[in-house]
């Protein structure tokens, strides 16, 4: 997409006052959305390169509305998931973005049992021990259903990382003593 396509796309979408000089680059419709906001609900990965070349800062206070582009992502579930993240990632977005309750991506796509979503994310380095508000780590919110498939693969994906030299999994690599690095917790027996 060109940058004239963009600012055409943008302007039919209610970008009335969308330009690329940066007092009116974080413009917003009439849905309070900003142009980061819009081209992620319409998962225009197309949109969003054209608009990174306009210097849009995507970690921008004001680039976004509410939730992070991420979050945001991963909650829809569309099949362009993974390749919609990449661009907001090395567009800057923070990979370790939280919700309201302390969720980041991994809490959602976990909860979700989106698998490939999930091995992105601990790829790109996401913080997989973060806990939430309710004191949860991702892997805490995995459904039942779900963690044949889930947590073996997750565990695999996080091993692999730390035997590949991925910087940010070295540092707690000790915390696990050569066990897995994740398991379901049991439920209690009543």
């Amino acid at each position: 997409m060109t940058l004239f396509e963009l600012h055409t796309y943008l302007k039919h979408a209610g970008f009335s006052h969308w330009g690329v000089s940066p007092a009116r680059l974080y413009s917003k419709n009439e849905q309070d959305q900003t142009p980061l906001d819009f081209l992620c609900e319409q998962f225009s990965i197309e949109g969003l390169k054209a608009l990174a070349i306009t210097n849009y800062q995507f970690n921008n206070k004001d680039a976004y509305s509410g939730l992070s582009p991420s979050l945001k992502v991963i909650i829809s579930e569309n099949e362009d998931t993974i390749n919609l993240l990449d661009v907001l990632f090395e567009n800057g977005i923070d990979v370790n973005a939280t919700d309201d309750h302390g969720n980041n991506a991994l809490h959602l796509s976990n909860e979700r049992s989106l698998k490939q979503e999930a091995l992105y994310l601990i790829s790109q380095g996401i913080d997989f021990t973060k806990k939430n508000e309710k004191s949860e780590t991702p892997f805490d919110l995995i459904p039942e259903a779900a963690e044949g498939f889930m947590v073996p693969a997750l565990n695999k994906a996080i091993k692999s990382q730390k035997k590949h030299g991925f910087a940010g999994l070295n540092a707690i690599s000790s915390l696990f003593n050569g066990n897995p690095v994740f398991s379901k917790p049991k439920k209690a027996s009543k």
